[in-house]
C-alpha cells in the first residue's frame, strides 16, 4: 500500500477535537408569548436580547454565546420543549441566585421543579425550572 502525503493549507484543516466543520446557529423555541418567555429566559441566565429577527421580526432573540441564539416563536400549539445548558460553577451560582431572587420554582428533575434541590443525576449540580409558556429548562455543572 502506498501512502500519499497531501499538503492542506491551514485555513482548510479541522482541529481533530471537532471532526465536523458544522455548528448550530439557532433553535426556534415555541411560545404562546415569545416575547415572555424570551424576557424571562434572558433575565434568569443574564442573556443579551438581540433584535427581533426574521423577516417579519416574528422571533424574540435571545443571544447565548457569539455562536448560539434562540429565536422564541409565537405559536398556539406548542410541544413540550426542554432545552439544557452546561455552565461554570459561578454561572449555576448566579443563575440559582436570580431563580431564588424573582421566587420561581426549580427542582433537580424534569418531573420535580419545584423540589428546590440542586443534586443532579448527571452532574455535579443541576436544576429544571418552567416558564410560564410551559417551556423547560435545564442547566447543569461539568
Amino acid at each position: 500500500m502506498i501512502r500519499q502525503s497531501i499538503s492542506v493549507p491551514s485555513s482548510y484543516q479541522i482541529p481533530m477535537k471537532y471532526p465536523m466543520p458544522i455548528r448550530l446557529d439557532h433553535v426556534v423555541v415555541l411560545a404562546r408569548d415569545n416575547r415572555r418567555s424570551a424576557d424571562h429566559f434572558a433575565q434568569i441566565v443574564g442573556a443579551k436580547r438581540d433584535a427581533p429577527a426574521g423577516a417579519e421580526d416574528d422571533f424574540q432573540t435571545v443571544r447565548i454565546d457569539a455562536g448560539l441564539r434562540l429565536f422564541f416563536m409565537t405559536a398556539d400549539q406548542t410541544a413540550n420543549q426542554h432545552l439544557a445548558f452546561v455552565v461554570n460553577d459561578s454561572k449555576f451560582d448566579e443563575i440559582l441566585g436570580q431563580l431564588n431572587q424573582l421566587g420561581v420554582p426549580f427542582g433537580n428533575a424534569p418531573d420535580q421543579t419545584e423540589n428546590r434541590q440542586t443534586d443532579h443525576p448527571f452532574a455535579p449540580r443541576g436544576i429544571f425550572w418552567t416558564d410560564a409558556n410551559g417551556i423547560l429548562y435545564e442547566i447543569m455543572t461539568e
